[in-house]
Order: structure tokens, then C-alpha cells, then sequence
């Protein structure tokens, strides 16, 4: 193999998600991939199939538990829970253990999917003290990809 090859599960991957995104096409399915990127990944362009392993959004499972660990102090905590004005309230909190607003805004969205911490996101949801993108936690019909 030449250097100048990504790894086997690279093209795999590449190759299989190209794949999914021409038979969405090719079925009228709602599909975000346009026809040159989906022609990419079935042809092993490594840009393609880095940009589609960018978009993943992956969360690792110690920041999952280490943003519930924030969150249950919260949820467990009725005078804690009044003080939570919006996500401004944790966000230093959630930002000391690495997590940004965008994997934040995946967490509350699982989590509220999940049914859970439903005291802190009704806390969130709406607030003036959470900024724009973490005000609304609704999973959107892209989200589930069905």
C-alpha cells in the first residue's frame, strides 16, 4: 500500500456511506449529500471521507458522564435547580470539562429524546439566559435519518 492511501477502514467507510447516500439519491429519499461528494466517497477521495468522519459529532463516553455528573448536581438539587437561569449558568462548568455548545446542544438533545434531566432543559428551553442554539432541544426529522 502507498503512503499516499488512507487506512482500509477509511475507505470503507468512505465507500459504504457513499453508497447509502446514492441509493437516499437514487430512491428520492432526503438526503443531504450532494452528487460530487457522494461520488467522492465511493471513489476513495480522502477529503470526502475525512469531512463526513468531522461531521460525526463524536462524544465521547467520559464527557457524557462528566456532563451528567454537572447535571445531576442540578436535577437532584431543588435550590441548585433555582438557580439554574439558563445555559449560561453552566456553561463554564460544561466548557472546564471540554464540551462546546455544539456537542453541548447534542447532549440536551439525546438527553431530552431520552427523557432525562427534564427539570434542567425546562430550565434551558426558551430562557433568555441560554443563547439562540440552546434554547430548543427537538429532534428534527434530519436528526433521525429514517
Amino acid at each position: 500500500m502507498s503512503n499516499d492511501q488512507p487506512p482500509e477502514w477509511k475507505r470503507m467507510w468512505g465507500k459504504l456511506l457513499g453508497e447509502v447516500y446514492r441509493l437516499q439519491h437514487k430512491m428520492k429519499l432526503d438526503c443531504d449529500a450532494a452528487p460530487e461528494q457522494i461520488f467522492a466517497l465511493l471513489n476513495g477521495f480522502e477529503n470526502a471521507i475525512e469531512d463526513e468522519l468531522n461531521n460525526l459529532g463524536y462524544i465521547p463516553r467520559h464527557l457524557l458522564e462528566s456532563a451528567e455528573t454537572i447535571l445531576l448536581d442540578y436535577e437532584n438539587n431543588p435550590a441548585r435547580l433555582k438557580e439554574l437561569a439558563g445555559y449560561y449558568t453552566i456553561e463554564s462548568d460544561f466548557e472546564a470539562i471540554g464540551i462546546d455548545r455544539t456537542q453541548a446542544r447534542r447532549l440536551f438533545t439525546y438527553w431530552k429524546a431520552q427523557g432525562a434531566f427534564e427539570n434542567v432543559i425546562a430550565k434551558l428551553e426558551g430562557s433568555e439566559h441560554s443563547p439562540a442554539e440552546l434554547k430548543a432541544f427537538k429532534l428534527k426529522p434530519n436528526d433521525l435519518r429514517e
